[in-house]
């Protein structure tokens, strides 16, 4: 399997439109199955289930295949259950045209 190559700032700009399509979508689960790679599992009224996962500093992707995640989650996944379970995502930004996407929530925490 080839190794993944880092995305440019153009190559984020065009994810990050793509991505627009989450926005409303409710955070039904996180998974973390290795240290640099999240999954969140979520849910759009219009789309249905969606999966978005961060491979982080190599790509960001929506898919719909899920793979079985049995081992314990790490604490930082715990951490983010605990405060995006629920959560609704507001936005979805490229930040100053770098290699930086910032997912905004709407939380019950506020």
């Amino acid at each position: 399997m080839e190794e993944l190559k880092s995305a440019n700032s153009l190559d984020l700009l065009c994810v990050v439109r793509e991505l627009q399509n989450i926005r409303g979508a409710k955070v039904e689960k996180v998974y973390q199955p290795t240290n640099d790679e999240l999954v969140f599992i979520l849910y759009h009224k219009q789309y249905g289930k969606l999966i978005l996962r961060i491979l982080s500093g190599k790509a960001i992707y929506l898919s719909i295949y899920k793979k079985d995640y049995k081992k314990f989650p790490p604490h930082f996944c715990m951490f983010l259950r605990k405060h995006l379970s629920n959560a609704v995502v507001q936005s979805v930004v490229q930040k100053n045209n770098d290699r930086i996407v910032e997912i905004n929530f709407d939380t019950k925490d506020g």
